[in-house]
């Protein structure tokens, strides 16, 4: 399972997840940034992953240079939700592309 490898709650609701096992060889943290409790507790829209890689630089997911899910379109598409890693690659494209936050839907 993803995202299952701890959890903490900061005190203004703020939730992190990490994933450090499996497939996985650097650190993912993932980001809830109005916390668990608030909607829409969904990956590319509240919710952003970020790798520590090589020499601890700290990619946002879908960053061309991560190591592990650096393709943003692979796993960024708000139209597809049958993959279970769709979203993951979201927090790159919400930081790069201008048009991100306007293309979001409901």
């Amino acid at each position: 399972m993803l995202l299952d490898d701890g959890f903490l709650q900061l005190n203004n609701g703020m939730s992190i997840m990490l994933e450090t096992q499996g497939q996985i060889t650097t650190p993912i943290i993932t980001v809830d940034i109005n916390g668990i409790h608030n909607k829409p507790n969904r990956i590319g829209y509240d919710t952003f992953s970020f790798i520590i890689d090589k020499n601890d630089v700290v990619y946002p997911l879908g960053h061309p240079d991560a190591s592990l899910y650096n393709n943003a379109d692979e796993n960024c598409n708000i139209d597809n939700n049958s993959s279970n890693t769709n979203g993951f690659t979201c927090a790159y494209k919400a930081f790069y592309d201008k048009d991100y936050w306007k293309n979001l839907k409901d």
